[in-house]
């Protein structure tokens, strides 16, 4: 069962279009995966759309000429245009799946329609191992970073705070963070204001699906040694 949602001001930005491509990527995710945010999501649509009936018409400050006014008649007169071709292909062919080793997981619809440019994430190839974790990168959104990680049982990542937001989102297994056990669905929002170790449980593997905003930084033993290397490692 899913116990961690996105907060009800994040869905609200999300509805409005007002988040980063990588956090509203996450956030679509999750509500793929979420009936509860699903059922929110609809709730704040019919909301935003209640407040914009609401709102007066703008009055025209000039009359459309008479050329425009043909043009738009001609236009809502015109048979619709065939659907492309090569659009249908493209949704038909969303991988559905993303595999690693001799398993697959299925993805939420949000990041099948990422991965069609993605073969070799896809297929479990060009993943980089960093001891008990496997990463496999997304293409970059702005200041953001996308991938996937796929941790064995038992494995963890170093304690580390942030410089800025992180999302982790479970997509299989179970992902531990302090005291806290994370299932498939949930979505876990961390900042500057957090410093943890998350990882895998000791009795199953996870796969989760991550977004960070700048590098992860360091705060126990050896492990701060590669904070000069952080944007290298982000």
């Amino acid at each position: 069962m899913i116990k961690s949602h996105p907060s009800s001001d994040l869905l609200r930005a999300f509805v409005g279009g007002e988040l980063p491509p990588a956090l509203a990527l996450c956030v679509s995710a999750h509500v793929d995966m979420c009936r509860l945010c699903q059922q929110q999501v609809k709730a704040i649509e019919l909301e935003l759309a209640a407040e914009i009936e609401q709102q007066p018409e703008p009055t025209a400050d000039v009359e459309l000429s008479a050329d425009l006014s043909a043009m738009m008649a001609a236009i809502l007169d015109s048979d619709p245009a065939p659907v492309e071709t090569a659009s249908l292909a493209r949704e038909h062919s969303k991988p559905k799946h993303i595999r690693w080793q001799q398993s697959k997981f299925l993805l939420p619809r949000a990041l099948q329609r990422q991965m069609c440019d993605q073969p070799e994430l896809v297929a479990g190839d060009n993943w980089r191992q960093l001891g008990k974790l496997w990463r496999g990168r997304l293409a970059e959104h702005d200041a953001w970073r996308t991938s996937f990680y796929y941790i064995e049982q038992g494995g963890e990542i170093p304690e580390h705070t942030h410089k800025g937001r992180e999302i982790t989102l479970v997509l299989s297994g179970s992902f531990v963070d302090g005291d806290e056990v994370y299932q498939e669905g949930d979505f876990i929002y961390r900042d500057g204001d957090h410093t943890h170790k998350p990882g895998a449980s000791s009795t199953e593997d996870c796969l989760c699906f991550t977004a960070v905003e700048a590098p992860l930084h360091f705060t126990s033993g050896a492990t701060r040694l590669l904070n000069p290397l952080g944007k290298l490692l982000y």
